[in-house]
């Protein structure tokens, strides 16, 4: 039989129908989620060193080598020598008093780790903090790494920079990839507006090092990768602007319209015909002047390799044709130095040559139109001394006036393989004629070895001319002219130094930048074994400081500022505390004798190290091949000697009584804890008696 009956109604009318539900106090809740698992290890570039021990300046005391008789089998006398009992009976007193004295001073304990820092000699630590006062980025400096910075002048509302950028690839990088040097654009910056630059530099090739002239502060000298020389003129830019001004307002008048602002390029006005090599950009919602080289040198005739550092003469100094310095007060020459061996002097007038090189340069058809090429009016050759290849310079500094108000034609330069080299510029080498003294003729003067690497600050003291700052690898060195070694090392940093400088005010302060972005400011005076101040700036490297000019006379609160770049293409503007900005009571002589007595120590070392030399050739491994020769030297310097007497040599170990009686006196006194300790013991007592008379009273 067929069942039939079917219900009509719907599923929630019947009572009879269970329709599933979901309880939520029985379902596990799950969300889904993204994960990342890396099974490789990330490639990351590091650097290795080998050990190495280098040569220190350090005494060492030998433990002596105790040695059984017995073991040998020697038979003990019965009898003690008469000679020997007469020795030990002279020794001992001296003995006992030097053991006694041993005891008494403590002579392996270190007496830094007693000293407490003390925070009263340079503020509190709020005191010692760097304060930012603006951080400063641009989309041009993309992937590019900060290599320059140079404030223009020293007036209090003018805090102009330039600022030049470089790709982060390395030379190696660049050959591997075959890239060539691009189109660079620097940046202009004025601190009151933090958000666009102020002008734009165009270049050709990427520009390295920027320098403003401190006599002419319009003027911009710049070095490239390629060894070519570039001269920008902000005054250019000043004039293009009102140029422009005065262009858009006569087009307005004579079309009596109004204008628009419009996105796009159509709303910059038309440069005038009357300026040549600057045009308009724009930068948001501001109109930024891009300024062209007004002065380029040629190419075949520039620096063969990049260059790395650039300087105006200072102190109004000019050379002329025959290297010789006056002071003029013009601002017209600069040095430049790059790694091909040469260093260079630029007049920014083209004209200022000697006739017979503007004779021999038209003659060989390298005037080109109206305009004078723009080559070097002095060269100098680096050599290395005594011949050979040429040095590979990367950092210098020239000095300006000397003592005397004369001019001190010296110049240090750090090179690429870590030498410090110090340098005449009194005559040029291609000026000088054939003379038997070489030594007074060439560049190079004195070259000694400084660092691990290539040498990335070379930089004078504010106030003491003959000494000077040199950093790379883990160290930073103090170095004075005329010495070929360093008066002053560091301790060893924990990263890298990429960057040093000198505080302008602060005699004795060091600023220090490391590859891992910590800034690291150091007080000699205060503590030279640690940094005073640690801040961490970035997360890369800091590439370059620069401290703003300190005016003739310091106003009554005045701030030290500084700029500072970083490997990420940003620079930061800061300002240092109170302590650091302002110059301590009696700190320049402190530091000067601080100086004296690190090069009493060089030169004392410096004897024993040939005394040392002169020991090991005589009585070392080379005696067998000293025999039958006579050194002159080595017999004078007996002669001289006032020690070396045939009295003292023979009577070294004679018996003094008198002698002997002072140190037996000084060994039976007894000590002053003792005698302070008989002192109180006699006190009690005498307080013990008292109070057993006041009882028995």
């Amino acid at each position: 039989m067929v069942h039939t009956s079917y219900l009509t109604k719907e599923a929630s009318e019947d009572s009879r129908d269970q329709r599933g539900t979901t309880s939520t106090m029985y379902e596990v809740a799950r969300n889904e989620v993204d994960t990342g698992v890396q099974a490789v290890l990330p490639i990351v570039d590091k650097t290795t060193q080998t050990s190495f021990s280098r040569k220190v300046d350090a005494a060492i005391q030998v433990q002596p080598t105790l040695v059984d008789a017995c073991i040998h089998n020697i038979t003990v006398p019965r009898t003690e020598d008469p000679a020997m009992t007469a020795f030990l009976n002279k020794v001992l007193p001296r003995t006992l008093h030097c053991l006694l004295q041993n005891y008494e001073v403590p002579i392996y304990q270190d007496e830094f780790v007693l000293f407490t820092e003390d925070d009263a000699i340079v503020g509190s630590r709020d005191d010692t903090v760097l304060i930012e006062k603006g951080n400063y980025t641009h989309t041009t400096m993309k992937d590019l790494s900060v290599s320059s910075i140079s404030w223009r002048s020293f007036r209090p509302k003018d805090d102009f920079v330039c600022m030049a950028s470089v790709s982060r690839c390395t030379y190696e990088e660049r050959i591997e990839a075959e890239k060539r040097c691009e189109t660079a654009i620097n940046l202009v910056w004025d601190f009151a507006d933090p958000m666009h630059p102020r002008a734009f530099l165009e270049a050709p090739v990427e520009i390295q090092v920027l320098r403003f002239n401190p006599l002419k502060p319009n003027y911009i000298a710049g070095g490239a990768m390629n060894g070519q020389v570039f001269l920008w003129d902000l005054n250019r830019m000043d004039t293009a602007t009102v140029s422009n001004t005065k262009a858009g307002i006569e087009r307005v008048e004579d079309q009596n319209v109004v204008l628009r602002v419009e996105p796009g390029t159509k709303d910059i006005p038309p440069m005038a015909l009357s300026v040549k090599g600057v045009s308009t950009e724009r930068d948001g919602d501001v109109l930024v002047p891009r300024l062209q080289p007004v002065r380029s040198s040629r190419v075949e005739l520039s620096h063969r390799h990049p260059v790395h550092a650039l300087q105006w003469l200072p102190n109004g100094l000019e050379c002329g044709f025959d290297g010789k310095q006056t002071v003029t007060q013009e601002g017209r020459q600069f040095f430049s130095l790059s790694d091909d061996g040469y260093m260079c002097v630029w007049d920014i007038r083209p004209d200022h040559l000697p006739p017979d090189k503007l004779r021999k340069m038209k003659h060989q058809g390298r005037v080109g139109g109206d305009e004078f090429p723009w080559v070097p009016l002095l060269r100098y050759q680096m050599l290395r001394p005594g011949g050979g290849s040429e040095l590979m310079g990367f950092r210098f500094y020239v000095d300006g006036l000397g003592p005397h108000e004369v001019p001190s034609y010296v110049a240090v330069c750090g090179t690429m393989l870590g030498e410090v080299v110090m340098c005449s510029t009194l005559t040029p080498d291609e000026r000088q004629e054939f003379s038997t003294h070489a030594d007074e003729t060439r560049v190079v003067r004195l070259l000694a070895k400084a660092h691990a690497g290539p040498v990335y600050s070379i930089q004078r003291h504010p106030l003491i001319s003959d000494v000077y700052l040199s950093c790379g690898d883990l160290h930073f060195k103090l170095w004075r002219v005329g010495l070929d070694r360093p008066i002053f090392i560091s301790s060893q940093h924990d990263a890298p130094i990429t960057c040093a400088c000198w505080a302008p005010l602060r005699v004795g302060v060091v600023v220090v930048g490391t590859v891992d972005g910590k800034i690291l400011v150091w007080d000699l005076l205060d503590r030279n074994r640690e940094p005073l101040v640690v801040h961490q700036l970035v997360q890369d490297a800091i590439t370059v400081i620069n401290f703003k000019p300190v005016p003739p006379v310091l106003p009554p609160h005045y701030v030290q500022y500084a700029a500072i770049g970083t490997r990420v293409g940003s620079f930061h503007w800061y300002a240092l505390p109170k302590v650091l900005s302002r110059s301590l009571s009696g700190e320049q002589r402190h530091f000067r004798a601080m100086l004296e007595r690190e090069v009493r120590r060089v030169h004392y070392y410096s004897w024993r190290w040939s005394e040392r030399e002169r020991e090991r050739d005589r009585y070392g491994v080379a005696a067998p091949k000293m025999l039958g020769k006579s050194s002159s030297i080595v017999a004078a310097a007996e002669e001289k000697a006032a020690w070396v007497t045939d009295a003292f040599e023979e009577n070294f170990y004679a018996y003094d009584s008198h002698r002997d009686e002072e140190f037996l006196e000084k060994v039976t006194r007894p000590l002053p804890e003792a005698e302070r300790m008989e002192m109180e013991m006699d006190d009690v007592v005498d307080e013990d008696e008292v109070e057993e008379g006041n009882d028995a009273s």
